[in-house]
């Protein structure tokens, strides 16, 4: 079910206020169940590597309004999960509330910090997601395709937020030690190939099934690379 942030909020809010006729029980797993789909519609990616249908064709808002945004919301997950009375859980449940209570806690916690403005490393950033991310989804079929096509299209904007909290990061002096991005231009280098197709970024594309239709896969290609 496709919710939008404020939907999220609402329904969180409404469940930290004590829903009327829920046990512990029942109301820790509508906590569970919310926050998941929650964490899917905010990181696109996630839902791609979980196989949680309805954000293949999106990436991460990475704007900065919007991190801040994210980062506000730890503490309406903590309420809802304070209405939980822990002493009335099964076992089972009760390790559930104690992990997803650390989760929480440390995502509260680690939210005091820039960590976003350090988007990109020799490990991390969007030079590896985009090429790891296009590279797993499915293609099957046309609405699949047409999602891989979407994605494509969008990650100039997603470079343009990246570049963005870069940007926000050396105003600010957040940067990564020079050791740390040593060879992130080189590994960006890597994914500019003079024939689009032999891109990293494309190789999704010599996936497709060998009963593809000629002419599919011949538009496919030529959108891709346009």
């Amino acid at each position: 079910m496709y919710r939008t942030h404020s939907r999220f909020v609402e329904e969180c809010r409404k469940l930290a206020s004590g829903v009327p006729g829920l046990l512990d029980r029942e109301r820790l797993h509508k906590i569970f169940e919310l926050e998941w789909s929650y964490r899917m519609a905010e990181n696109p990616m996630s839902a791609t590597y979980e196989g949680y249908p309805g954000y293949n064709h999106v990436w991460p808002d990475l704007s900065i309004d919007n991190i801040e945004r994210h980062k506000a919301d730890w503490r309406h997950w903590r309420s809802a999960l304070a209405t939980v009375d822990p002493g009335q859980l099964t076992p089972e449940d009760k390790l559930s509330y104690d992990l997803f209570e650390y989760y929480l806690n440390d995502g509260f916690e680690g939210a005091r910090f820039p960590a976003e403005l350090l988007a990109i490393s020799q490990m991390d950033g969007v030079h590896h997601w985009v090429p790891d991310i296009l590279n797993i989804m499915p293609l099957s079929t046309d609405s699949q395709r047409d999602d891989i096509l979407n994605r494509l299209d969008k990650v100039p904007a997603l470079i343009d937020q990246v570049i963005t909290l870069l940007e926000e990061g050396i105003k600010r002096q957040i940067t990564h030690p020079g050791p740390v991005i040593a060879d992130t231009s080189q590994q960006i280098k890597n994914l500019l190939t003079e024939n689009p197709a032999d891109s990293p970024i494309l190789a999704v594309l010599k996936k497709l099934p060998t009963a593809t239709e000629p002419a599919v896969r011949e538009k496919l290609t030529r959108q891709a690379e346009s």
